[in-house]
């Protein structure tokens, strides 16, 4: 029987023990199992412990990877229209700091993931465009017909679709610029019981205007700290 278990983090060998005196006592780290050898009450927990520091480190590193400047809260209650309007101009903006962060990329840099196994920063690039396409087509919807039901989109398929892997990121900052300044006149439109409308999102339910217009200023600086985050790590 193999008594030695390698945490799967550190390759470091040791023993498990879950504090069963005697006998066998098994422990499950991820997918590997440990086995501990009778009388192996003087080895104690310091390899789970060890082994459980790195996994959760590891994980909110990645969480932070994942999410540079947060989540976006959606317990939140309505925006003031003061909050609002620093909304829009976070929309309004939201070109220009696109391009700013991907200024001097070369062509290997745009093929970087931002992250492991994430998306590449051109990916990221036609994603925004990809998402605040539909963002704004669902704004219309809103506005035209009564709490309409949207089809949602598999963005992680989008993204390894053609025209997000190749194309040039100047398309979709081309693309991104012209889309924000329809949007922004649109959204500068809404009178305050507008922001009270609603659509139905298939999978997350009753969507206000109001909701999605922090989350969607939430999601391109969301991004663009993606790409930002990435060149400060890489120094860029």
């Amino acid at each position: 029987m193999n008594y030695a278990g390698f945490c799967p983090e550190t390759t470091q060998e040791a023993f498990a023990c879950t504090g069963t005196h005697g006998g066998h006592a098994n422990f499950q780290h991820g997918h590997t199992n440990f086995v501990a050898p009778p009388g192996s009450l003087s080895i104690v927990y310091q390899y789970v412990v060890f082994c459980g520091k790195r996994e959760s480190k590891r994980r909110q590193d990645m969480e932070d990877l994942r999410y540079p400047i947060g989540k976006f809260d959606r317990s939140k209650g309505p925006n003031t229209p003061e909050e609002r309007k620093k909304l829009i101009e976070a929309i309004a903006e939201l070109p220009g700091h696109l391009k700013h962060s991907l200024t001097g990329l070369n062509g290997k840099q745009l093929e970087t993931p931002y992250r492991d196994d994430g998306w590449t920063v051109r990916q990221v690039t036609h994603h925004l465009a990809d998402s605040h396409i539909n963002a704004y087509v669902r704004y219309k919807l809103a506005m035209t017909e009564d709490n309409p039901t949207i089809k949602p989109y598999k963005e992680a398929a989008w993204a390894e679709l053609a025209d997000s892997r190749v194309t040039p990121i100047d398309v979709s900052l081309a693309l991104v610029d012209s889309l924000h300044a329809r949007w922004v006149v649109l959204l500068r439109s809404l009178k305050p019981e507008d922001w009270e409308r609603r659509l139905t999102h298939p999978e997350a339910g009753l969507i206000s205007l109001d909701m999605m217009l922090g989350l969607y200023a939430w999601h391109g600086a969301h991004h663009v700290a993606h790409i930002t985050e990435l060149r400060k790590r890489s120094q860029w």
